[in-house]
């Protein structure tokens, strides 16, 4: 194993800790806070207006983020991150709705600082004939989280009508613990095989305002432009499988223990996950051979079928609290396990192919790259959460599968567009005998 490999292994873990815990509790939001107003007749906060906020910030910080590892490198800035992951999970262990508005928008920075850096990072660490695969690992390790987390709520949620403070402190406590290893093994992450222009060592190399520039210049490039409707309704599905399908489940009061449920359901999307990252990152070599547009088209096919079953499985206000509601068909937890399965299944596929794309085309701007694409994602993330507020379940699977058709269109246009990465940044250097260049250092 060479030592980017190990480099990309390192990341993996850390952040299959640190989702263990965060994806967990973005499942469970909304159900915990809704157990917590039972409680607290005062408390209003809302489980999607925190994500919303989140997802905003993180949009908007997003474009500051590469000017942020140009001056502390990648791995500074994930350590900055991982702290503000915590410190939103202690939140929960006595909510308060206006820090946890306020929280949710320090969190939204740090995730922009984190996921670039990431991206960045795996970059940098892998030769471009190894995106697939590298890609495919980190993408198979950070969904474990979803599987590690949600057998835990399977069991700790077992019986529940609601979800009491005893309960929702003893799930915080876990999960806390959990991500403070994570924090451990970014103290500990190996330097980085390489550099590129914007992370690089030297002294020659771009200041925060010229990434900043660089980045704007990279995202009113046509390839760019062309694939942010794809990256937009990446954040529209995130918002749906990642917080709303699993309310809706645990909402749905026909399903049996559908509190226990969601836990359930969240393991199978973790399962999907995972064997997309296998099947479409690690084993790469072999399914790239039919095209990074054929799996995108698979992932469409595979979220159209999700959105049509759960269309008839689910009652139409089951987004918004529990209901008593019948669905079109008697609703089955079998259905509901499934389209959690080929949710996260369709994600993998769409999101593998996007880091593939990505770090394959940008090897020298990955931070960048990834920051437009991150922004784009969380801006649809964003809505998607705002929207699914007073949205019911139906309008929000049309708008859904609207997007996912246009979104495919676009991607399989963008794959046919050449891209010159030396023509698209030029960055002017501090050295004065430095030629502009965006080459690694």
């Amino acid at each position: 194993m060479d030592k980017g490999y190990l480099n990309v292994w390192f990341l993996s873990v850390a952040f299959m800790l640190l989702f263990t815990g965060f994806q967990c509790l973005g499942i469970i939001m909304k159900t915990i806070l809704e157990g917590f107003k039972l409680e607290n007749v005062n408390f209003y906060a809302d489980g999607y207006l925190c994500m919303a906020l989140i997802y905003i910030s993180f949009a908007i910080a997003n474009w500051f983020a590469p000017s942020v590892i140009s001056l502390i490198g990648p791995k500074i800035t994930m350590i900055v991150g991982d702290i503000c992951y915590m410190g939103y999970m202690a939140c929960f262990l006595y909510p308060i709705e206006i820090v946890l508005y306020i929280i949710s928008v320090i969190l939204g920075i740090g995730a922009a600082l984190i996921w670039t850096a990431q991206g960045n990072y795996l970059v940098i660490n892998t030769p471009k004939e190894k995106m697939p695969r590298n890609s495919g690992v980190f993408w198979a390790m950070l969904q474990l989280s979803m599987i590690f987390g949600n057998t835990l709520i399977f069991f700790l949620f077992a019986g529940q009508e609601s979800i009491g403070s005893k309960v929702r402190i003893l799930v915080v406590f876990i999960l806390l613990g959990i991500m403070g290893f994570s924090l451990l093994v970014f103290i500990f992450l190996p330097r980085s095989v390489r550099h590129d222009a914007i992370s690089s060592d030297a002294e020659e190399k771009p200041g925060p305002i010229e990434v900043l520039k660089g980045a704007g210049t990279l995202f009113k490039t046509k390839h760019i432009l062309i694939l942010c409707v794809t990256f937009i309704y990446s954040g529209l599905e995130l918002a749906f499988f990642s917080g709303v399908y699993v309310s809706c489940v645990g909402f749905t009061l026909k399903l049996p223990n559908s509190k226990r449920l969601i836990g359930l359901t969240g393991i199978f999307i973790g399962i999907g996950e995972v064997i997309g990252g296998i099947t479409f990152g690690i084993l790469g070599a072999y399914t790239a051979k039919i095209g990074r547009s054929t799996i995108v088209i698979f992932g469409l096919i595979l979220h159209v079928l999700s959105f049509a079953l759960i269309f008839i499985n689910l009652p139409n206000n089951s987004p918004f609290g529990n209901t008593s509601d019948d669905a079109i068909i008697s609703s089955s937890p079998v259905i509901a396990v499934a389209c959690g399965f080929t949710l996260g299944l369709g994600d993998a596929c769409f999101n593998t192919q996007f880091y593939t794309a990505l770090g394959s085309t940008y090897q020298n701007n990955s931070a960048s790259a990834f920051a437009i694409f991150k922004f784009i994602q969380n801006v649809g993330a964003f809505a998607g959460f705002l929207y699914s507020t007073h949205l019911i379940l139906y309008g929000n699977l049309i708008l859904l599968t609207g997007f996912a058709l246009l979104g495919t269109i676009c991607f399989i246009i963008a794959e046919k567009i050449e891209v010159n990465e030396d023509e698209v940044i030029k960055y002017k250097m501090k050295s004065k005998n430095q030629e502009p260049s965006n080459s690694a250092k």
